[in-house]
C-alpha cells in the first residue's frame, strides 16, 4: 500500500528546520531557488515556506502535480478555520479520488457514520471520540451523535478525526 500524496506532502512538510538545506538541494531546481529558501527559512521560520516549497516538488516528482497542488490545497483547507459551502464544495471535487469517501443515508448517525468508514473502531469508540470534541464535520465540531441530515446542510462534507484522519462524505436523499 502506497503513501497517500497527502500524508507524503505532510511528511515533507513536518520535517524540522535543521534538515531544510539538505531537502532544498534536493529540491530546488537552481542556487537562486535554494538561496531564496533558504532565507525564508532563516528570516521567518514560522510560515514554513522552505517546508511547503520542498513538500510541493518532491510530492509533484513522486505523485504527479495534480495530486500536489490538490495535497496543497488540503492543507489550506485544514490551516485555516473559515470553511463555506463553495470551499467545501471546491475541496470535495478535488478530494474525491485522492481520499477516501463514500456516499452514506442522510439518516445515518454520526457514530454509525464513523464505523463504516473506519474512523472508529465501535459505536463506544465514536461515542466518545464526539463526546471529547475529536470529530468536526465541515470543520463544525460534533458534540452529540446527530444524523447526517442534521448537520450537513449541503449534501457534501469532510469528517476530521483529530488532526489527519479526513473522509470526505456525500449524503444520499
Amino acid at each position: 500500500d502506497l503513501t497517500s500524496p497527502f500524508d507524503f506532502y505532510q511528511f515533507w512538510l513536518n520535517q524540522p528546520d535543521s534538515l531544510i538545506p539538505n531537502l532544498l538541494s534536493i529540491a530546488s531546481g537552481n542556487k537562486d531557488e535554494y538561496n531564496h529558501f533558504l532565507g525564508c527559512l532563516s528570516d521567518s521560520p514560522e510560515k514554513r515556506e522552505a517546508q511547503k516549497f520542498i513538500a510541493k516538488n518532491l510530492t509533484s516528482w513522486v505523485h504527479n502535480e495534480l495530486f500536489s497542488e490538490a495535497s496543497e490545497s488540503m492543507y489550506e483547507y485544514l490551516s485555516t478555520k473559515v470553511t463555506s459551502r463553495e470551499i467545501i464544495a471546491e475541496v470535495f471535487s478535488k478530494y474525491e479520488h485522492i481520499l477516501p469517501s463514500s456516499s452514506l443515508d442522510s439518516n445515518f448517525k454520526i457514530s454509525s457514520v464513523l464505523v463504516s468508514i473506519g474512523l472508529a473502531t465501535s459505536l463506544g469508540d465514536a461515542r466518545r471520540k464526539i463526546k471529547g470534541n475529536g470529530i468536526s464535520i465541515n470543520k463544525i465540531k460534533i458534540t452529540k451523535d446527530s444524523t447526517l441530515c442534521d448537520i450537513m446542510d449541503s449534501g457534501i462534507g469532510i469528517i476530521q478525526s483529530g488532526k489527519q484522519n479526513l473522509h470526505l462524505i456525500r449524503r444520499l436523499k
